[in-house]
């Protein structure tokens, strides 16, 4: 965490997978992680949630095998953080998990 930090203290952008795990089932999303949720509000720096559609097909969980094809990749509205504490860490999170399954759910 100390490392992810420090670069953001730079000012260079890190991409979270809050699922922290490519998603094998059959649900939209699986349960998020907290560290992406902690950090942001540890820093005071908003969330840009992004969802990548079509990929499931091309990267076949469980293979190293990579198949051509195209991939949609949606950039929503930032999310603030400005003024929550961790405390609010979990509505956070389910915030941002609700506004990345309703972009899937759109883009699909």
């Amino acid at each position: 965490m100390e490392k992810i930090r420090e670069i953001l203290s730079h000012g260079i952008s890190a991409l979270i997978f809050a699922e922290g795990t490519q998603n094998r089932t059959k649900e939209i999303l699986q349960p998020f992680k907290d560290g992406a949720f902690r950090i942001a509000i540890d820093t005071q720096l908003p969330i840009v949630p992004m969802v990548v559609v079509g990929a499931g097909k091309l990267m076949p969980p469980g293979t190293g095998n990579l198949c051509p094809g195209k991939i949609k990749i949606i950039v929503g509205k930032e999310v603030t953080v400005t003024g929550l504490t961790p405390d609010d860490a979990q509505m956070l999170k389910q915030k941002t998990f609700e506004t990345m399954r309703l972009m899937i759910v759109e883009n699909s």
